[in-house]
């Protein structure tokens, strides 16, 4: 095992399933632009695997193009290069007036997905507050995520204390797959590249963990396809944290 001094985690599907929020969200959105449709967690989650379609605006277009097209991300899935495939699905059946709706779509989405209510649709993952409290005594924890900081006080507040360091969405001009959090993390914490970790559960971790020069690690315990990400080639997978913690902590 490498000799760490760092673990930086990303939070959905790593600690906390909040899929069925953001489900839900994009639902709505989608609703109140005329487009009521319906999918299931393991679509939703398909589909936020896929590189870009990690990003929310991204993934409601994917969902409107999958309406108008009448096919499925499953479909798309089996093929050879499904991001391609995904891209080549949007530049066909969304036109730019579509994309302008999109903006709309999301916005009722991250309404709802930031407030209190969206709260009863997540849940914190088994084992975290334990994992986390083995891991402190020995490692330095922090967090970045693409999500929003208040949606992680609202869900781990309990838990957020075991982290020495929180990087939220806000916080940073430019997401994943970018390194740029990962870098300011180990620069304010005084900690190499070659002694941290990144753990998180889609491509789009992979990326910036390799683009940052860290270890890459990824828990599948909520990924939909595990061969999608296994042709990432992260350093390590593990079916969650209490799995990688048996590894790193005994």
């Amino acid at each position: 095992m490498p000799d760490l001094e760092l673990f930086i985690f990303d939070v959905d599907g790593v600690l906390r399933d909040s899929a069925p929020a953001g489900l839900e969200g994009m639902l709505r959105g989608l609703k109140a632009i005329g487009v009521p449709t319906s999918y299931t967690k393991r679509e939703y989650r398909l589909m936020r695997s896929l590189g870009k379609y990690n990003n929310s605006q991204q993934c409601l277009t994917l969902m409107y193009a999958l309406q108008r097209a009448g096919t499925t991300i499953e479909k798309l899935v089996a093929t050879e290069a499904p991001e391609a495939a995904c891209d080549a699905l949007l530049e066909r059946y969304v036109t730019e007036a579509d994309y302008e709706k999109m903006k709309d779509a999301r916005n009722v989405y991250k309404e709802f997905f930031y407030s209190q209510a969206a709260g009863q649709f997540v849940r914190v993952l088994p084992g975290i507050p334990e994992v986390l409290d083995e891991l402190k005594n020995r490692y330095t924890l922090a967090i970045w995520s693409n999500a929003a900081s208040s949606t992680l006080d609202r869900d781990l507040g309990p838990y957020l204390d075991r982290f020495s360091y929180l990087l939220g969405g806000e916080d940073m001009n430019i997401k994943k797959p970018s390194p740029d959090g990962i870098l300011k993390i180990c620069d304010d914490l005084s900690i190499e590249r070659a002694k941290t970790a990144y753990v998180g559960d889609a491509a789009v971790d992979v990326q910036a963990a390799k683009a940052a020069g860290v270890v890459s690690i990824v828990t599948l315990s909520e990924v939909p396809d595990r061969e999608i990400l296994k042709r990432e080639g992260a350093d390590f997978y593990f079916e969650d944290i209490r799995e990688m913690a048996k590894q790193f902590v005994h």
